[in-house]
């Protein structure tokens, strides 16, 4: 039997479209954001997020585009560093680690002190990154294979 063709097909060739981050987390904000303000504010950092997920604009920048207060901005960003994936929002690597490591609650002072200090991580400076975490380089290690993966 032959198949006719019908606006059934249509609405699949509509339908097939891919969601892009930004779609993603527009949607996010309609259920996590109710304030029209803050609304408003996540729309337009949405818009400033690369494909990578990175924010492009500085708080102060936003700020000046908007005309609100920077600790507006920043509480509204703040809450969007929450949405899925893990690390959107974050404005370098080091931050979008923290967001990633924030999200499986592994986050702790001596792993952020790690965080802040990935250059040394990366030179392989253990005897430094010891004295500022006050963890041992087996801690260290482990923590720095957690973070490649």
């Amino acid at each position: 039997m032959e198949r006719k063709h019908t606006d059934f097909d249509n609405l699949f060739n509509i339908v097939s479209w891919s969601m892009t981050l930004q779609d993603h987390l527009r949607e996010q904000l309609n259920f996590e954001v109710t304030d029209q303000t803050d609304y408003m504010i996540g729309l337009h950092l949405i818009d400033l997020v690369n494909e990578e997920g990175y924010l492009t604009e500085e708080v102060d920048a936003v700020a000046a585009q908007l005309g609100c207060k920077q600790t507006q901005i920043a509480l509204v960003l703040s809450r969007l560093q929450h949405f899925n994936p893990p690390g959107v929002f974050a404005r370098n690597p080091s931050e979008c680690l923290k967001l990633q490591i924030r999200a499986l609650d592994w986050l702790n002072p001596a792993i952020k002190i790690l965080l802040d200090n990935l250059k040394l991580l990366a030179e392989h400076n253990f005897p430094a990154l010891v004295k500022l975490c006050a963890m041992s380089i087996i801690e260290i290690n482990d923590i720095a294979e957690q973070i490649k993966t």
